[in-house]
């Protein structure tokens, strides 16, 4: 029992770093940008992420199920979507669920860059 515990503990800690690195990335890229176009936060994401050693792999093709489709697969098990808008909506939390069912993984990750900084909220299923 002890063991697990320990175990349990471990990848809560694991989990929280992972979910760390990628806000800093985010709030990193939020502050260096101008402009609020979505491509160029996504570019500018991905740079971060190569300066910080976050491993990553992008998604594939966005015009199968583009209202499903996560726009990186980062850590080998961990989806994080990015998105602009005023707030999030419990629709992007939904559809972020509904993606993690799909690809069977356990969690998932949502940036926001709204007009005043960048909300973060992490899923796990």
């Amino acid at each position: 029992m002890v063991r697990q515990e320990r175990f349990q503990y471990q990848m809560k800690n694991v989990l929280e770093a992972k979910t760390f690195l990628i806000a800093r990335a985010a709030k990193r890229v939020f502050q260096q940008m101008e402009e609020k176009e979505m491509n160029a936060f996504q570019d500018a994401l991905t740079k971060e992420f190569d300066a910080e050693h976050i491993k990553y792999r992008a998604a594939m093709d966005k015009t199968m199920h583009p209202e499903t489709q996560a726009d990186y697969l980062c850590f080998g098990n961990m989806l994080v979507r990015t998105k602009t808008s005023k707030q999030l909506a419990e629709r992007d939390l939904w559809d972020l669920r509904k993606e993690l069912h799909r690809q069977n993984l356990s969690v998932g990750i949502i940036v926001c860059f709204t007009g005043d900084g960048v909300d973060v909220k992490r899923l796990a299923v």
